[in-house]
């Protein structure tokens, strides 16, 4: 365990010391005391515990919950062993974004000093990229399932004032994936806390999605590993820079066609999406088994299935060369966001091969762009992937034991921009980008949800039945 010591002196902190080593961290207060979360400058009474790579400041008032002494150690040695696990994995240190020194973390227990304010759990960041975590004293633990503080911790990792650096999108412009980045850094830690995409049917960012959207990081660091995972966060942002483009801008794959590389990569993580096929995939384990299970097939033509985002098709009349499908325009697949067609499976044989020959619309102000792939499971419930594919024709051969299959479809037009994060209602991430397609050797499984047979009456306009 990390040696604790007590110390009420901050204030010989105040001013910023010379250059040290990168092994060591600084404490980082403000004297002048500005901010809601430097009001402890003006309060004799408050106190610090301090480890290597992080400060516990708090007072005597505690308007709420409690503090003890086996709690400042335990905390403190959670927020290390915190740090301890992000470091093992290649992450950057969690010192700031300062060039020249690093500073400690500082978890701040609210109300506890005087002018303190009320409020939840927040992460803020001190004068040069020093990180900080402003909670309520109930939320402090240090035991299995507090997710609380390392999800902060994630925030203040990610995340910069003036969004100079950090995961472009993530500042004041629109906190879009903030939330569901959080919850990756904080799933690294406790490994089975926070939950998967749920919805996954949403555009990232949604409100549905908020806290849940973590498989884009997923797919980022077990794709590209931690140089790249750390470039997204620590290299520079461009103007109007967001999380896809500088992606594309600090992919170290060595790929010829950089920004081909990373939506393909999109397009296989959408696939991937469809079972959360990634190592932390506990989506159907544990305590979140009551959540559902995406690759539960037989959930595929019930309403469950509608969460998950299995989408219904429709025929277009009169299209030569058909037949030809659309999705049913209520899921139509916004920025980002996704549709996942069950498909029955009509080839006979013993070299089963499905084909699809895919048709977007065109849309040349948003650079309308998409990937597609095949996704088949047999009995053991493993998937198996076809190649990912833009526009026209792919097949894909089935093996015997392959019964589930499933043409995966993922919207990523390339003008995108920093609020498409936030998927609010104030620019164009309503957008919906409309495709057709056409199957050989399969049809896409069609189906309609049940009409009720009680619990409703009849409208007297038309007839229709409302709850």
């Amino acid at each position: 365990m990390k040696h604790l010591v007590s110390l009420s002196v901050l204030a010989l902190f105040g001013c910023l010391p010379s250059p040290v080593s990168a092994d060591t961290y600084l404490d980082y207060t403000d004297p002048s005391g500005n901010g809601w979360h430097d009001n402890y400058h003006t309060d004799t009474t408050v106190e610090s515990r301090r480890t290597d790579h992080m400060s516990m400041r708090f007072g005597t008032e505690r308007v709420e919950g409690f503090l003890t002494e086996q709690l400042f150690q335990g905390i403190l040695q959670f927020c290390e062993n915190t740090e301890t696990t992000w470091l093992k994995m290649g992450f950057h240190d969690m010192g700031g974004y300062d060039p020249v020194n690093k500073y400690k973390g500082v978890l701040q227990a609210r109300r506890t000093f005087m002018y303190d304010a009320d409020g939840n759990a927040v992460g803020f960041t001190n004068g040069p990229g020093a990180p900080g975590i402003h909670m309520p004293c109930s939320y402090f633990g240090y035991r299995d399932p507090n997710g609380v503080t390392p999800h902060e911790m994630g925030h203040r990792w990610g995340t910069t004032p003036d969004n100079t650096t950090g995961m472009p999108g993530f500042g004041a412009q629109g906190p879009g994936l903030s939330e569901s980045f959080a919850n990756y850094m904080e799933q690294q830690q406790l490994a089975g806390y926070p939950w998967d995409s749920l919805n996954m049917g949403m555009p990232m960012g949604h409100a549905v999605n908020y806290y849940g959207d973590i498989s884009i990081f997923t797919h980022f660091m077990e794709t590209y590993g931690p140089t790249f995972f750390n470039a997204l966060a620590y290299a520079p942002n461009v103007a109007n820079d967001d999380l896809i483009q500088k992606a594309i801008r600090v992919d170290t794959s060595g790929a010829a066609d950089k920004t081909k590389d990373i939506y393909d990569g999109l397009g296989m993580m959408n696939a991937k999406m469809l079972n959360m096929d990634f190592w932390n995939h506990r989506i159907s384990e544990g305590r979140y088994a009551g959540y559902g299970n995406p690759s539960r097939f037989d959930d595929d033509l019930t309403r469950p299935g509608y969460f998950f985002y299995r989408i219904p098709m429709v025929q277009q009349p009169g299209v030569a060369g058909g037949p030809w499908y659309r999705p049913e325009w209520t899921c139509t697949p916004q920025t980002l966001s996704n549709n996942y067609i069950p498909l029955t499976i009509t080839a006979t044989g013993t070299m089963r091969t499905v084909t699809c020959d895919f048709r977007p619309v065109v849309d040349p102000v948003r650079g309308s762009n998409f990937r597609a792939c095949f996704v088949a499971f047999g009995p053991s419930r493993q998937a198996r992937y076809s190649q990912v594919w833009n526009a026209g024709v792919n097949s894909f051969m089935l093996a015997d034991e392959e019964t589930a299959v499933y043409l995966a479809v993922m919207a990523c037009p390339k003008n995108l921009n920093l609020t498409m994060f936030h998927s609010d209602f104030t620019s164009d991430n309503v957008c919906m980008f409309p495709y057709r397609v056409k199957l050989t050797g399969a049809t896409p499984k069609g189906w309609q949800w049940p009409a009720p047979t009680s619990g409703f009456s009849v409208h007297a306009n038309g007839g229709g039945k409302k709850a």
